[in-house]
């Protein structure tokens, strides 16, 4: 919460493989836990940091508000589920905690409702989702606002690449000076690749008034870019600087509506 932010003044980072998480990143072993153990030891928020490797998973990687998940880069640092992992159908391989479509709630102001987080970051790595041995889940799913995706890939998604949400209704706008800063709402995106899903390469259900840069997207099953319109979601006034979509659509069963 605000009290607690405020009482926590430094961002901490910490290295996943190293003691006492020690994830492997050997394209082999199970480095849920580690990853998670992680995350959960940072409950004001900081930085997750996984070195050069691929890191598998047996199921979602859970992100509260204020935590970045950080890469080396993004062609050397990859997070992919196990063959045998268990994703269910609209979560994400990485997601918010409680991630849930369709919640319909806004309210940016410590106490956040659930399943709705805040200032969620991932930087420097890519999302494998494994789609030859997964049959459900999408690679990023992020109910919330003020997050920042940087040179982020997602790729071989059963799902849609990346899909982002967040309400329509609740506060934010009343609050005091720090917490009207700390909770502003709208989100960025640069250099964003997303190629090979079976569904949308992004499904952009907010946050509103964000702004998106350098997004490539490739080889989808259904439209690369979409932006639906709802009763339970904010997506207006997003702002797109370059967004190359190409070879989408290739199911040609978009039951959306083909758009980019």
């Amino acid at each position: 919460d605000l009290a607690a932010q405020k009482a926590d003044v430094t961002q901490r980072e910490i290295n996943v493989a190293s003691a006492p998480f020690n994830a492997k990143g050997d394209d082999v072993t199970d480095d849920t836990d580690a990853i998670q153990n992680a995350i959960n030891s940072l409950p004001n928020g900081g930085i997750v940091f996984l070195p050069r490797g691929t890191f598998r998973v047996r199921t979602n990687i859970n992100l509260p508000s204020n935590v970045i998940l950080r890469g080396a880069g993004w062609t050397i640092t990859f997070i992919k589920p196990l063959n045998s992992a268990v994703i269910a159908t609209n979560t994400g391989i990485v997601q918010t905690k409680d991630f849930l479509p369709d919640r319909n709630v806004w309210n940016y102001y410590s106490p956040y409702p659930t399943g709705l987080h805040m200032g969620v970051g991932i930087e420097n790595l890519t999302i494998d989702g494994n789609r030859a041995n997964q049959s459900t889940g999408n690679g990023l799913a992020i109910y919330g606002g003020k997050w920042t995706l940087r040179q982020v890939g997602v790729i071989n998604t059963a799902e849609h690449g990346i899909w982002t949400e967040c309400g329509v209704t609740g506060n934010s706008t009343s609050g005091s000076d720090l917490e009207d800063f700390i909770n502003m709402h709208e989100c960025t995106a640069e250099q964003v690749f997303i190629c090979n899903t079976n569904k949308h390469g992004w499904n952009f259900r907010g946050a509103n008034d964000s702004y998106i840069n350098n997004v490539q997207i490739k080889s989808t099953g259904w439209s690369g870019f979409s932006f639906p319109t709802g009763a339970t979601f904010a997506n207006g006034g997003l702002k797109v600087g370059t967004l190359h979509a190409y070879g989408t659509n290739l199911a040609g069963d978009d039951p959306t509506g083909y758009s980019i």
